[in-house]
């Protein structure tokens, strides 16, 4: 609870059109369709990428398979952070899950090199 208190209060000290979440999911014939618990796609893996703001999704992605840590990186610098401002402009805090390759040393530069405020947010087991 504490984590959860100390997130709260560091996301708090933005304005909302500051910032913008990013997250993946991945889809298989392992995971069930939502009501219908049927197969997405026969045979086949598919994973998603979106930036959410206050004005919906503004830069996604979807790739067969897995997403790689180089299809990572190029979305990162080509799709979304050309979207952002450098910080304290409007969408100028990228807001990301705390996955391992979020914290490799690639991506903390790319995003200090766009002059972006960088959080990640916590896992369920942190809260």
């Amino acid at each position: 609870m504490k984590n959860t208190a100390q997130f709260i209060k560091r996301i708090a000290a933005y304005a909302p059109k500051q910032l913008g979440f990013l997250n993946e999911v991945s889809k298989d014939k392992r995971t069930p369709a939502h009501l219908k618990k049927q197969v997405f796609m026969c045979g086949c893996c598919m994973s998603t990428e979106a930036l959410l703001t206050l004005n919906g999704i503004i830069a996604g992605t979807v790739v067969e398979g897995s997403m790689t840590k180089a299809m990572h990186i190029d979305y990162l610098a080509f799709t979304v952070l050309p979207q952002y401002s450098a910080f304290p402009g409007l969408l100028s805090v990228l807001v990301m899950d705390n996955a391992k390759i979020h914290h490799r040393q690639e991506i903390l530069n790319l995003v200090a090199e766009f002059g972006i405020h960088m959080h990640w947010f916590l896992c369920c087991s942190d809260c």
